[in-house]
């Protein structure tokens, strides 16, 4: 089946905020941006949303359920991998001094594990990350998105590259960053020197050397070819 490869550029319009870290009253976001959140993020920005799951376009979630990822994703004809930083700043809120407008919002809504004076490490505005799509078929990429605990404004640039599959014993470094779910027995197989972030829901391979199917794009950008949501876990 034919792939088209698209370099994805994302650059933060308002405070991105999600749970990277907590310790005592400070909830730090990460330096990367997890595939699953941006996936969810493109379906909701391109209409898709609707297709989902019953459970997931519900806002409050029954006890004891987890998120459908398996079934909301395995499904899609295209793959996001997870976004490395390019240029990223943090900034800090304290919860409790936020407008009441605003703090009625999240604490109704998004944020009712924030007690008063938590403080969040956001990443700050003009931050930019980048990635890679593959897509099996036309799909029209929003430019506009939301992303985060607080539905926060991104800005989302898709643009093609060409490339090229090489199946070698030449080992590559990769480029890109890997969720470590979505990986083929394969790259465990023909993979050394990984370097693993924990992040939540799954652990992200943010450096690795790979000798197995791969893609290198027109500027050198170097991608596992056999990946996919939630590839490595069993049904």
């Amino acid at each position: 089946m034919s792939i088209s490869v698209k370099k994805a550029t994302i650059e933060v319009k308002d405070p991105v905020y999600f749970s990277g870290k907590e310790m005592n009253k400070r909830v730090s976001s990460g330096r990367y941006l997890h595939n699953y959140a941006l996936t969810y993020s493109i379906l909701n920005a391109s209409g898709n949303f609707s297709k989902l799951t019953e459970y997931t376009k519900k806002w409050e979630k029954p006890s004891g359920e987890g998120p459908k990822y398996k079934e909301d994703l395995r499904r899609l004809n295209f793959y996001v991998f997870p976004a490395k930083p390019v240029d990223i700043n943090f900034s800090t809120e304290i919860v409790n001094t936020t407008s009441e407008e605003y703090h009625e919002e999240v604490t109704a809504r998004r944020g009712k594990r924030f007690f008063t004076s938590h403080k969040l490490q956001r990443i700050d505005i003009g931050s930019k990350f980048e990635t890679f799509i593959l897509s099996r078929e036309e799909f029209d990429f929003p430019s506009r998105t939301r992303l985060g605990k607080f539905m926060s404004k991104v800005r989302l640039k898709t643009v093609d590259r060409d490339f090229e599959r090489e199946n070698t014993n030449t080992e590559k470094k990769l480029t890109s960053v890997l969720n470590a779910f979505d990986l083929s027995e394969e790259f465990e197989q023909n993979t050394k020197k990984i370097k693993i972030k924990r992040m939540r829901p799954t652990p992200l391979i943010t450096s690795a050397v790979f000798n197995g199917d791969m893609i290198v794009t027109e500027e050198g950008g170097v991608l596992p070819l056999n990946v996919g949501y939630l590839k490595k876990k069993k049904d």
